[in-house]
């Protein structure tokens, strides 16, 4: 076994693993260099090992050696933290299997491997933490999450969503029956364009009927994840967000330039917009009060009402 041992320490030693015997009948551990410079100790029996388990990683740990030493599995697989010499805590990755039997069929002795997994397990805290804190946002912007299957036109709606939507549907027919009637055929005209691979991407602002039987305004933007191997979509991730008071004072200014327009025209009057970005100047109404086109209102300016002087201003 010694030989065995001192080949795979070869071999595992260029992928920085560790390789142990466990020797279940004596309940001792025989561990290579590597192993022994992961867990920073050499325990001498599982009391010792155990010992050195932080508490929270504790019973997962024996309870998939009981199993092991019951005869219930063969195999040796756990995560957890190893107390090492100098105090501190590493995550470590152990795997193995019962290679030996004694005659009335109990495991005899176990071989596996140990695995430094501290940088692995930092990175998946700082993204479950990176998920925590978008999830505040999401909700605290009451952003809703959704999915959608092609294959199956279906669709999968978070909480947040189902509260936008005041429902939870599950079909397309189910979605359909909710939006506008007005704006379910552009509603469409998107998806086929996702379905026809003319986009990729879904960004949309439709209406849909309340529980009071009002509508409201909502947008949902969304992007394919996932396509089969003919490059047809498979599932569309997005967001859905309440965007009607957007919509409302969209509504109030354009309402209010109506009457602004109305109350000049009223009042035989002409005006100007200025666009301070391309210094162009469009004039409404400038024929019919001014007598001048567009095109040559520098004429009249130049000939019938300003002072040289001032032109150039």
């Amino acid at each position: 076994f010694k030989k065995s041992l001192e080949r795979l320490e070869l071999t595992f030693k260029g992928a920085n693993l560790g390789l142990w015997e466990w020797d279940i009948a004596e309940d001792s551990f025989v561990l290579d260099e590597k192993t022994v410079e992961i867990l920073g100790i050499t325990p001498s029996d599982s009391n010792e090992w155990y010992m050195r388990i932080h508490p929270d990683d504790l019973l997962a740990v024996v309870n998939n050696d009981k199993a092991v030493i019951e005869g219930e599995t063969e195999i040796i697989d756990y995560k957890y933290r190893m107390k090492t010499g100098s105090g501190e805590f590493k995550w470590t990755h152990g795997w193995g299997r019962v290679i030996e039997w004694d005659e009335s069929g109990k495991p005899k002795k176990a071989l596996g491997i140990t695995r430094d997994i501290s940088e692995s397990k930092k990175i998946e805290d700082e993204l479950q933490k990176s998920r925590e804190r978008m999830e505040v946002t999401i909700n605290a912007i009451e952003l809703g999450l959704w999915e959608y299957n092609f294959q199956t036109d279906t669709w999968q709606f978070d909480l947040t969503s189902i509260k936008l939507l005041g429902t939870n549907p599950q079909t397309d027919e189910e979605m359909d029956a909710l939006i506008h009637p007005d704006d379910i055929d552009d509603y469409h005209k998107k998806w086929k364009e996702i379905e026809k691979e003319v986009s990729e991407n879904f960004i949309y602002e439709y209406r849909i009927k309340t529980k009071t039987g009002d509508y409201k305004w909502l947008m949902d933007k969304g992007k394919v994840i996932n396509w089969d191997k003919d490059r047809k979509p498979i599932w569309l991730m997005g967001t859905i967000q309440d965007i009607s008071s957007q919509k409302n004072v969209e509504k109030a200014l354009e309402l209010s330039q109506e009457n602004m327009t109305q109350a000049l025209i009223g009042g035989d009057l002409a005006w100007w917009v200025w666009d301070l970005v391309s210094d162009e100047i469009k004039y409404e109404r400038a024929e019919e009060v001014l007598g001048y086109r567009q095109d040559n209102l520098e004429d009249f300016y130049r000939e019938n009402q300003l002072n040289p002087r001032d032109f150039s201003k």
